[in-house]
């Protein structure tokens, strides 16, 4: 869970959550802080030009889940919960300026090296889903997100994950500067 359990009422959960402005309204996708500031347009930034590099604190993406991302009864397969975090999180990149390609171009590579995922309710065939994603923190090597897939308003399954820059070789290595923020 992102946040203490005993947050009592709605907008004082999602504030604990991160996922809404301290006045408990739930952060609309496309902004990047509480107070509705539009998200940057992409800027094509490199590890070579992070001046125009900002993580947003909250990103939401849109998803409709696909026939083939589900199981026999339809409802989707608990594998592709963490399939929709990697969209936020590659989504929430591009949102701060640069892609996961560029990203990858430049010799730097981010590999999960921890996930969890808690199930609260099913999402079915042709659901219209919210990947929320938040950076939690950043380390020397390693970055922590927490999200929530969110249908209606409802939480569907809430996790994070843990990635780690790596080089070319497989090699553990210290997060850009500009990234480490």
């Amino acid at each position: 869970m992102i946040g203490p359990a005993h947050a009592s009422g709605r907008g004082a959960e999602a504030r604990e959550r991160g996922f809404a402005n301290p006045d408990g309204e739930r952060i609309e996708s496309g902004t990047i802080d509480g107070q509705r500031t539009p998200c940057p347009e992409p800027q094509m930034a490199t590890p070579d030009r992070p001046a125009t590099f900002q993580v947003p604190p909250l990103h939401e993406t849109t998803l409709r889940v696909r026939y083939q991302e589900t199981d026999g009864q339809r409802r989707l397969h608990h594998a592709n919960y963490l399939t929709y975090f990697e969209v936020g999180r590659t989504e929430m990149l591009r949102a701060g300026g640069i892609t996961y390609r560029e990203f990858e171009d430049a010799g730097t590579f981010l590999v999960v090296s921890e996930a969890h995922c808690t199930y609260r309710a099913p999402a079915d065939y042709d659901d219209i889903l919210t990947v929320r994603t938040r950076l939690e923190r950043s380390g020397g090597a390693s970055l922590r997100h927490a999200y929530e897939i969110v249908r209606e308003g409802k939480i569907l399954a809430d996790g994070w994950t843990v990635v780690v820059c790596v080089d070319g070789e497989g090699r553990v290595r210290r997060l850009p500067d500009w990234l480490r923020g």
